[in-house]
């Protein structure tokens, strides 16, 4: 039997890491596990956040936003997911106004 990913698991381990980057990378996060996520960036701050290849949308996004800012996030990467470009140009205008992003 295969064992489930765990998102919160993987993210807190890696969050301990000497640089401060977790690589979700093509784990197949979808926008039910997006609030499992989030969760754990408010536990766990990280710097770097690498989403790529996943399966989020807009809906899902929004989830992540409020963890973003609070977390100082200082780089994210959400390339190949199916997140729209209205919403990803909100986003970068709402992550403007925090200073920690680069």
């Amino acid at each position: 039997m295969k064992k489930r990913f765990n998102i919160a698991e993987s993210y807190r381990i890696q969050s301990k890491g000497k640089f401060k980057h977790v690589d979700m990378t093509n784990k197949k996060i979808s926008d039910l596990n997006v609030k499992e996520l989030a969760q754990a960036m408010k536990l766990y701050p990280v710097k770097s956040l690498d989403l790529t290849g996943n399966l989020i949308t807009d809906d899902g996004l929004k989830f992540l936003i409020k963890p973003i800012k609070e977390a100082g996030l200082e780089k994210i990467n959400l390339a190949k997911n199916k997140v729209g470009e209205k919403l990803i140009d909100s986003i970068i205008s709402n992550l403007k106004l925090c200073k920690c992003m680069k």
